[in-house]
């Protein structure tokens, strides 16, 4: 019997095949707001707490400018939802914990309403047991606020949990909760991620290391 009792994931690079969807609706609202901001810039901020990636990206400018992009930003991710699609091992890893009991929590890169919508509309809400939203918590990524109440919410102390990402912030979030830190990395070309206890390339991967842990 594993160990590790209950997963929370960051949908975004793990079960969805959605993060170019966010980048590409970060890149419009800034654009949009008179700021160009290179590709790999916007990938490196990726899976940043949004004020910590504004201001990295745009430096020190009001709470009005700031609040103006995040506006932006939320209306072209929701005008784009229909482009988000599950990856190929998505169902089989998520059908694998359920079936071993393990409980699964979703700490969203959006407010809840939308990450549940997000995950309804592709067929795996009935796999989750508990969604927490950016909106919900005080603190982003890297604090582990987010990760802290999603376990919580499926009844698992962090210690006896893993933390499924796919950027650095994740795994640090993770450390600090003393969680198992899991990072799915897609690009075959990266061979570490900072902070990462685990690396695979795919779900099922992780999902079967979790069951046998």
């Amino acid at each position: 019997m594993s160990r590790i009792k209950g997963a929370v994931f960051t949908p975004d690079g793990t079960i969805l095949n959605s993060v170019s969807v966010h980048l590409k609706a970060w890149a419009k609202a800034l654009e949009d707001n008179g700021y160009f901001v290179h590709h790999e810039t916007l990938q490196q901020s990726f899976g940043m707490a949004t004020p910590r990636l504004l201001r990295s990206m745009v430096g020190e400018v009001s709470d009005k400018v700031l609040e103006k992009i995040e506006r932006d930003y939320i209306k072209n991710f929701r005008e784009s939802l229909s482009q988000i699609k599950l990856f190929p091992d998505s169902l089989k890893a998520l059908e694998m914990l359920k079936k071993a009991g393990i409980k699964v929590g979703i700490a969203a890169l959006t407010d809840a309403a939308t990450a549940e919508l997000i995950l309804d509309k592709n067929g795996v809400l009935s796999f989750v047991d508990a969604i927490v939203g950016s909106d919900e918590v005080p603190f982003g990524r890297p604090d582990p606020d987010i990760f802290v109440e999603a376990f919580k919410r499926i009844g698992v102390n962090p210690t006896m949990g893993a933390v499924i990402g796919s950027t650095e912030y994740d795994a640090l979030s993770a450390r600090k909760i003393n969680a198992l830190s899991i990072v799915i990395s897609r690009d075959s070309a990266k061979k570490s991620v900072k902070f990462a206890e685990l690396l695979f390339r795919d779900l099922i991967e992780a999902a079967a290391e979790i069951l046998s842990s």
